[in-house]
């Protein structure tokens, strides 16, 4: 598995560093180039780095995480709020595939002595998920309620799921389905952020396989 994870990093690695090279070459080498298309190749290669960045972010966060170099800078957290302010941008991907986001929140504000940076980063995560694999049209529904002592958030949605063999596996860094061509899914180092975070909150984890296809 280690191997497997090592491989799909490299290949993450190549890709867009080849697209940074080779938009960079294209525009070095051809002097009678249009200005609209330099300007394209420049934001490609702008992408394409801070995919990069994020990427070696990402591995130098988990890296930090599991050798227990990330301590909690604590705070009283207004859930909702940070839920609410983690949608708001999202919102350009949320209108580009026209999806339906719904929220369903608790009346009660809810507070939460917790990291807020890092909620809002779980938070992300998985909402962002939520969008990327939900086709155009679909839609997205975030709750939020208090069950006794604890504060429970549930995000659904109408995409393609996650088959129930893979389930027990989706936190572990070293997991791939060997099926999936989505290099970016097989890697899934946001899910597994995700778990340390809620795990240093003393909180829990819960995935289910999607049963039925909602209706778009």
């Amino acid at each position: 598995m280690k191997e497997d994870f090592i491989s799909n990093i490299s290949h993450e690695f190549r890709t867009p560093l080849a697209s940074i090279i080779g938009f960079f070459e294209s525009i070095s080498t051809d002097p009678a180039m249009l200005p609209e298309h330099q300007r394209e190749f420049n934001e490609i290669i702008l992408a394409e780095g801070k995919r990069l960045a994020k990427l070696i972010n990402d591995v130098l966060d988990l890296t930090r995480l599991e050798s227990g170099g990330v301590e909690l800078n604590k705070i009283r957290v207004n859930c909702n709020a940070v839920i609410e302010r983690v949608i708001e941008k999202l919102n350009d991907e949320i209108k580009k595939k026209e999806l339906i986001l719904t929220k369903e929140f608790t009346e009660e504000e809810v507070f939460l002595f917790a990291d807020k940076e890092k909620l809002s980063r779980v938070f992300y995560s998985i909402i962002e998920n939520a969008i990327k694999f939900t086709g155009k049209g679909g839609r997205v529904t975030v709750f939020t309620h208090t069950l006794y002592k604890e504060f429970e958030v549930i995000i659904t949605d109408t995409g393609i799921g996650i088959s129930k063999k893979d389930l027990p596996y989706i936190f572990q860094k070293y997991y791939n389905d060997r099926e999936s061509t989505d290099y970016d899914s097989k890697r899934g180092l946001g899910l597994v952020f995700v778990k340390h975070i809620v795990d240093l909150h003393k909180g829990s984890n819960q995935s289910r396989a999607k049963l039925m296809k909602e209706p778009q």
